[in-house]
C-alpha cells in the first residue's frame, strides 16, 4: 500500500504445637479459637475491619475506572519521528517564512497545522518575518492512508465467585478469619472481540535555505517525518499532537530515530490508541 502524502487535507492440618514452633501464638478470647501470626496484627486491627478496607479499596478502584472511562476523550498517540538536518545549535534569531503548496492556500485546516508549527517554531527561537527578508521557508505536508481492519481481543475481568472465611478449631486453613460471611473472588470471565480500522498518518516538515530557492538549487537544512497509526481516521484529531511530537526534541540528532508518546485530549475513541 502506498500512502500518498495530500497537502489538503505499564496445608495440611496443623497441631498446636507445630503452630508455636513455627511463631504462631495461640489466643482464646472468644468461645472459639484463633490463630494468628505475631508479624499480623501489630496495629491490632480486627479481621473484619481489615477486609472491610480491602472491599472499599476495590469499590473506589473500580468506581475510578468507570470515572476515567466517562472523561470526554484521553488517549495516547504515539508516533515515529525520523529527523536529518543540518540546523545549528543555536537557533536563535533565526527568521523564517512560512509557505504553503498550492492546494494549501485556502485551506482552514491547514492554517491551523500551520499555527501549531508557527507556535513550536517561536517556542525554539525562530522568528518568523516576510518572504523577502526570511532566511529559511517552512513547507509542511501531510497525509493519511484509506485504513486496514485489525481484529482484536481482551480479557473480561469480573466476579467468578465466592470464597468461605470461616473459623476452626485447632487447624491452620483459615486463621486470622473471624467471621463466616463469604469472600467474592474475581477473574477473567470472558473474552470480547472486536473489529476496528487502523489508519496509518504522516506529516513532514521540510526547511529549506530561502536563497537557495530563488537560485533554483534547492537546499534543505532540515527534513522531519512523524509516523503514526491508530483508529482515529481525521487528521484534525491527530496532526497538532504529531507536530508536538516532532518538536519534543528539536532539531534533535541528525539521522535518528525516535518513538514519542504525546497525550491527547482528543474526543476520538477513548480506550484505543488514537
Amino acid at each position: 500500500m502506498v500512502l500518498a502524502l495530500k497537502p489538503a487535507s505499564g496445608g495440611a492440618n496443623i497441631k498446636s504445637a507445630g503452630l508455636e514452633a513455627i511463631g504462631l501464638k495461640r489466643r482464646s478470647k472468644r468461645r472459639f479459637t484463633t490463630y494468628c501470626h505475631p508479624l499480623q496484627n501489630r496495629s491490632h486491627d480486627h479481621p473484619f475491619r481489615v477486609r472491610s478496607r480491602v472491599v472499599r479499596s476495590m469499590k473506589n478502584l473500580l468506581v475510578a475506572t468507570v470515572l476515567l472511562a466517562a472523561l470526554p476523550g484521553c488517549a495516547l498517540l504515539r508516533s515515529q519521528v525520523a529527523v536529518l538536518h543540518q540546523l545549528p545549535k543555536d537557533l536563535s534569531g533565526t527568521t523564517y517564512v512560512m509557505i504553503p503548496f498550492k492546494e494549501q492556500e485556502v485551506s482552514l485546516e491547514h492554517k491551523a497545522y500551520e499555527e501549531a508549527v508557527r507556535q513550536e517554531l517561536n517556542a525554539k527561537g525562530f522568528r518568523e518575518t516576510t518572504v523577502d527578508q526570511a532566511q529559511a521557508a517552512v513547507f509542511l505536508a501531510y497525509g493519511i492512508d484509506t485504513g486496514r481492519g485489525v481484529v482484536s481481543s481482551y480479557p473480561i475481568i469480573g466476579q467468578t465467585g465466592v470464597s468461605s472465611c470461616s473459623t476452626f478449631d485447632g487447624t491452620i486453613q483459615s486463621y486470622g478469619c473471624s467471621d463466616s460471611s463469604p469472600w467474592p473472588t474475581y477473574g477473567i470471565v470472558g473474552t470480547q472481540v472486536t473489529t476496528q480500522t487502523e489508519y496509518t498518518r504522516v506529516m513532514r516538515l521540510d526547511i529549506v535555505d530561502k536563497q537557495s530557492l530563488a537560485e533554483g538549487n534547492i537546499k534543505k537544512l532540515y527534513e522531519g517525518k512523524v509516523v503514526s497509526s491508530g483508529f482515529s481516521g481525521q487528521l484534525v484529531q491527530v496532526l497538532p499532537t504529531m507536530v508536538k511530537a516532532l518538536f519534543e526534541d528539536f532539531p534533535g540528532q541528525s539521522g535518528s530515530t525516535r518513538t514519542s508518546s504525546q497525550v491527547t485530549d482528543s474526543a476520538a475513541v477513548f480506550g484505543n490508541f488514537l
